[in-house]
């Protein structure tokens, strides 16, 4: 009799350690015409939406990539979202997914990965994990020129930056946001965009060169970054090209007066 008690209290605490786990697996681009990643059902999940793993022996996993791809001059973002248990019956493989957190498994993509041991933990919400890791902001991503037959004219852009326009575009950024100025004998050329890892965000300040600009397209232009979603809106220049603006606009000024 007490082996048979032994046996059922057993089978109960067996039972009792399984949790339930969200399933869901998605894959989202960017949208660069609205600036963000689409909510669905698994990158927000409820019990009304997802499926479930309610037999889960092990620990349940969230884990989100996100994976650059560039074609010509256009970088696109894709948000993977996966939503599953890690079973006791395959041990080896827990340590090497909760352990890992957030890496960088190769250029072009970033994984991170979260673990859990109660019912439906894993519902953390997508865009907070993003942000919680700092996987990403979002930029502006445009060009304004006044010089004719490039194509780019596109004043919510420029210097009179209009956040409410209808030609600004947007980029995931693994990286920083920055604003590039030039201005070519008066003409005014101004980029938005994302600089991958903060590339070439140091030339500004950088105390071994003599030439602190960036070269874009055979111009030189000064450029300032910025940490921070849609930092790269509104005025961001550098001090020597207030300078540059400022010497513009008397020059203008000057040039009416006489």
């Amino acid at each position: 009799m007490d082996l048979l008690v032994f046996f059922i209290f057993a089978g109960c605490v067996t039972m009792s350690s399984a949790v339930t786990c969200y399933t869901c697996q998605e894959d989202v681009p960017f949208d660069q015409e609205k600036g963000v990643f689409d909510v669905t059902d698994c990158s927000a999940p409820s019990q009304n939406n997802v499926d479930t793993d309610t037999e889960c022996t092990g620990t349940c996993l969230t884990m989100i990539s996100l994976r650059t791809s560039t074609y010509g001059v256009t970088r696109g973002v894709t948000r993977g979202v996966t939503r599953s248990c890690l079973d006791e019956e395959s041990p080896s493989l827990i340590p090497s997914q909760c352990d890992t957190g957030c890496t960088n498994l190769f250029v072009g993509r970033l994984d991170c990965r979260q673990c859990c041991d109660s019912d439906f933990c894993n519902n953390a919400a997508v865009d907070d994990v993003i942000k919680e890791n700092r996987m990403g902001q979002t930029c502006y991503e445009c060009r304004h020129s006044e010089i004719p037959y490039i194509g780019n004219f596109n004043p919510s852009c420029g210097l009179a930056f209009d956040p409410e326009g209808t030609d600004l575009r947007y980029s995931f950024c693994q990286g920083l946001c920055y604003s590039a100025v030039t201005f070519i004998e008066g003409v005014e050329d101004v980029q938005r965009g994302c600089r991958g890892s903060g590339s070439s965000c140091d030339y500004a300040n950088h105390p071994y060169l003599e030439d602190k600009s960036v070269s874009f397209g055979g111009l030189d232009y000064d450029m300032k970054c910025c940490l921070g979603s849609l930092c790269n809106g509104g005025r961001s220049l550098g001090s020597a090209m207030s300078m540059i603006v400022l010497a513009s606009f008397l020059a203008q000024f000057l040039a009416l007066a006489l």
